[in-house]
């Protein structure tokens, strides 16, 4: 089965613009905060003020990455199985590791993207004067990043294996949306409880105010997370003799 991953010259060049863009509209609305580049990445890419929660403008900008990933990789799988319906579904025998390859496909896809937005962050933070250094902080962000992504595009498309993926997409965007109103609460009452809501993990601004979930514990409960959602799409893929 031959199916080309390639991503097009445009998509690179769209996806590559938004980057930019992105970057500097963090710079313009946290321009106060940001002194070096752990504190770009902290507030450009995860910053929402649970303490304002009503802001739409400050969750719209934290989810633009995670859209742009939803326009480019939300029906990656469901695209895939869909032109090889036939073949996959009448070699039961290699079902599972076909499905394996797709999220192994995907999961790179993810990681370029944040490589690529790592790259942008060190070059406009180097016009612009900002501090510029890399440490395992720095290291740990970005994989907390790529995992809580992983994650919720991993959702999307396993979604797909039961019914079209723009109904996982609704889910996700819903959830978090939830999740968030959720954590404004658990502020205002109990904010020990905050640490074990998903979105915790890519609100990164949360451990500047020493109420954020432990890096180490973050992409320990993301690897968890994101392994239950495989071996419930492989469970649910394994019994399906038709995609829908």
């Amino acid at each position: 089965m031959k199916i080309s991953n390639r991503i097009s010259k445009r998509t690179f060049v769209i996806v590559f613009i938004c980057s930019i863009i992105f970057d500097f509209l963090g710079l313009f609305f946290y321009n106060k905060n940001i002194e070096t580049i752990n504190d770009f990445i902290t507030f450009t890419y995860g910053y929402v003020d649970l303490w304002h929660i009503n802001n739409i403008v400050n969750i719209v900008y934290w989810m633009l990455p995670q859209l742009i990933l939803i326009v480019y990789l939300g029906d990656y799988i469901e695209v895939r199985l869909l032109k090889n319906a036939t073949l996959i579904f009448t070699r039961t025998n290699n079902k599972i590791n076909i499905l394996l390859r797709f999220i192994r496909e995907l999961f790179i896809q993810i990681f370029c993207f944040y490589l690529l937005q790592l790259i942008l962050v060190l070059v406009i933070g180097g016009i612009l004067n900002v501090k510029l250094f890399i440490n395992i902080d720095i290291i740990f962000m970005m994989i907390r990043l790529i995992l809580y992504n992983f994650f919720i595009i991993l959702i999307v498309n396993s979604c797909s294996i039961l019914f079209k993926s723009i109904y996982g997409v609704y889910l996700v965007l819903i959830i978090q949306l939830a999740l968030l109103y959720l954590s404004n609460l658990i502020l205002n009452w109990n904010k020990y409880f905050l640490k074990y809501l998903p979105t915790t993990n890519a609100l990164l601004s949360l451990n500047k105010y020493g109420i954020g979930i432990e890096n180490n514990i973050s992409l320990l409960y993301l690897l968890i997370l994101i392994l239950v959602v495989i071996i419930v799409a492989i469970n649910i893929f394994n019994k399906k003799e038709i995609l829908y």
